[in-house]
């Protein structure tokens, strides 16, 4: 099981003016939420381990407008060697998304990620709803399984014709994700995630 992520318990405090943006090898990552920024930390070992990640690559050529960007560090430990590691993140509205019960909101607008491909989300989904399974509390659990709901939408998210069932190409960041398309293409079926999300719970009212 992949390590939960430990943040600071206000992130307000690292917010910085942040005339600086690129704070990471030149490369500021965008995220959507501190959730996200905490899942991207999930899924991506520290700069010993992983020096630069693809999903860093394909953000270098993103633009922050400062005026309306906050910067927010965030903390966790790296998955694969267990070292705390801190990140900046460029977040427009990091405290503005509401919760849908126990479980904050991930995304919610109709853009898709730029740090978290659709791989990764298929991944983490699945890692939400098989640790929702052993879950004796019933409010966790259904957390969790709001959280596994949310990272399906994100997948979906990168779809971009109505009628093509399988995601484009520049949906994957990851040299790993792009192995698993190319051996299981099923699992990136657009109507098999349809499916399995229906299983799920609504997480946020339209």
């Amino acid at each position: 099981m992949l390590p939960r992520i430990r943040t600071e318990p206000d992130p307000a405090a690292f917010f910085r003016d942040g005339d600086d943006l690129f704070s990471l090898k030149g490369v500021m990552l965008h995220a959507h939420s501190l959730l996200e920024a905490q899942l991207y930390l999930k899924m991506t070992g520290c700069e010993k381990c992983n020096p630069e990640p693809a999903a860093i690559r394909a953000s270098k050529e993103a633009t922050v407008q400062s005026g309306a960007t906050n910067i927010v560090q965030v903390r966790g430990r790296c998955p694969v060697c267990g070292a705390d590691q801190a990140m900046d993140f460029a977040m427009e509205n990091p405290d503005a998304l509401p919760a849908s019960g126990p479980s904050p909101a991930i995304n919610l607008t109709e853009k898709r990620s730029q740090i978290i491909d659709i791989g990764q989300w298929l991944t983490l989904a699945h890692l939400f709803v098989q640790e929702s399974r052993t879950e004796t509390n019933r409010e966790r659990a259904r957390s969790l399984n709001l959280q596994s709901a949310q990272c399906l939408d994100e997948a979906l998210k990168f779809y971009d014709e109505p009628d093509n069932d399988l995601p484009p190409s520049d949906a994957f960041y990851c040299d790993s994700s792009r192995r698993r398309f190319r051996d299981f293409p099923q699992q990136f079926s657009r109507s098999r995630l349809i499916n399995e999300r229906r299983k799920l719970p609504v997480t946020f009212p339209i």
